[in-house]
C-alpha cells in the first residue's frame, strides 16, 4: 500500500504542528499451486453485467475488546529506512517495504537480521504470486522481480498501477477505474475490467474464485468472477474502503476514514462490521490470527477470526500502516521511518 501525497502532505503538516499522533500495508497474499488461466480469458476490455448490490446500512457491529496496549516489545527488531514507511510485504524469505524519501522505494529487509539488502527505485506496492515479487514501480509498470537479484524478469506497461496484487493464476493490478488481469507466464494483459463507473479502483485481491477490488471513494468493495472477468457484486463497505485481505471463510477490508474493519462471507457476499482498527489500513494474517492498526492512536490489534472481536496488544505509534507476517514474526511499518519485526511470541492470545 502506499498513502497518497495528499495524505502524506497533511501528514508532515501535523509534524509541523508537533502533534503528530498518525504515521498502510498491505500484504500480498501470494496464490501457490495457482491454476491455470481458463480459456474464456481474451486481451479485451470486458463489460460489466447488471450487478448484484449488497448495503451494510443495517449491518452488525461488533465492538472491541477492552485492553491497555503495551510498548513494542524490546526483542523487536527495529529497523530505521530513513523516509515515509508505507506498505509491507512477506515475498520470498524476504521483508519488502514501500518506503518514501523524496522518491518512491521498496526497500528489500533480511527478517532474520534487519539488515537492508537492497532496494527497487520507484517501487510503489509489491505482491508475492507463486512465491515470486511482482512490483508496481512509477505507476506505470508492474514488474516481475527476481527476488535475489531485484533483476527484472518481466515488465508489463499499466497506466496509474500503484497496487498490484494476485490470485485465480493470475497477476491483477488497479489501472485507474479498471483492474487488470496479467498472465504472468506470459507477462501480458489478457484482460481489462472496468469496475467502477466513476472512481478509480484502490487494491485488489484475490483467490482463485473470486477477486476483490475496493473503491475508496466510493466506500464499496466489488467481486469479479476470474472466470469470466466480469464484475458480479458491489459490497458497501466502510468510509474509504482501502485494504484487502482474502482468506478461504473471510474477506477483510479496512476502512481508512473509520476505524472499522468490513468482514465480507463470500459465500453470501454479506457484510459485517469490527469496531477498533481499520483506519491504519494494513492487514495481514499470522500465528493464527488477523491483524489491524489504528491510525489515530497509533494501536495494533489482533482479531480473532473465530469472534471477529478486535483486541489492542501493541501501540506503535505513529500510524501503523503496513503489515505482514513470517511464520515467526509480524512486520509492521510505523508511517515515519521504521518498520518492527515483533515476534509472535510476544503478542499474546
Amino acid at each position: 500500500m502506499m498513502r497518497s501525497r495528499a495524505i502524506r502532505a497533511a501528514a508532515r503538516a501535523i509534524q509541523t504542528a508537533g502533534a503528530l499522533v498518525l504515521a498502510t500495508g498491505c500484504t500480498g497474499v501470494g496464490s501457490s499451486a495457482s491454476p491455470s488461466l481458463p480459456a474464456s480469458v481474451e486481451a479485451t476490455p470486458s463489460t460489466t453485467p447488471s450487478v448484484m448490490y449488497v448495503p451494510a446500512a443495517s449491518a452488525t457491529h461488533i465492538p472491541a475488546a477492552a485492553g491497555d496496549p503495551g510498548p513494542i516489545p524490546t526483542d523487536s527488531i527495529t529497523v530505521d529506512l530513513g523516509g515515509e514507511t508505507n506498505g509491507v510485504t512477506v515475498c520470498a524469505g524476504w521483508v519488502w517495504v514501500q518506503v518514501y524519501s523524496e522518491t518512491d522505494a521498496i526497500v528489500q529487509i533480511d527478517p532474520d537480521t534487519g539488515a537492508v539488502v537492497d532496494q527497487v527505485d520507484g517501487g510503489t506496492n509489491l505482491a508475492c504470486f507463486d512465491g515470486e515479487p511482482w512490483a508496481a514501480v512509477g505507476g506505470n509498470e508492474i514488474r516481475h522481480l527476481d527476488p535475489e537479484t531485484r533483476a527484472t524478469l518481466a515488465s508489463i506497461a499499466v497506466v496509474n498501477a500503484y497496487y498490484v496484487g494476485s490470485g485465480a493464476g493470475s497477476v491483477w493490478t488497479a489501472s485507474g477505474r479498471d483492474v487488470v488481469r496479467i498472465d504472468p507466464e506470459t507477462a501480458e494483459v489478457v484482460a481489462t475490467i472496468r469496475v467502477d463507473p466513476t472512481f478509480d479502483v484502490t487494491e485488489v485481491e484475490g483467490s482463485d474464485d473470486a477477486i476483490w477490488a475496493s473503491v475508496k471513494y466510493g466506500d464499496a468493495v466489488y467481486r469479479i468472477d476470474p472466470l469470466t472477468n466480469t464484475v458480479v457484486v458491489r459490497v458497501q463497505a466502510g468510509a474509504y474502503a482501502h485494504g484487502i485481505l482474502v482468506q478461504p471463510d473471510a474477506v477483510w477490508i479496512s476502512n481508512a476514514h473509520e476505524d472499522t474493519v468490513t468482514r465480507i462471507d463470500p459465500e453470501t457476499n454479506s457484510p459485517f462490521f469490527l469496531n477498533g482498527p481499520g483506519a491504519g489500513v494494513g492487514l495481514a494474517e499470522g500465528g493464527g490470527f488477523v491483524w489491524a492498526s489504528s491510525r489515530e492512536d497509533g494501536i495494533l490489534f489482533r482479531i480473532d477470526p473465530a469472534t471477529s472481536q478486535a483486541t489492542p496488544v501493541v501501540r506503535i505509534g505513529g500510524w501503523p500502516y503496513g503489515i505482514s507476517a513470517t511464520e515467526t514474526t509480524l512486520w509492521v511499518s510505523d508511517g515515519l521511518t521504521s518498520v518492527y519485526g515483533i515476534p509472535f511470541t510476544e503478542l499474546g492470545e
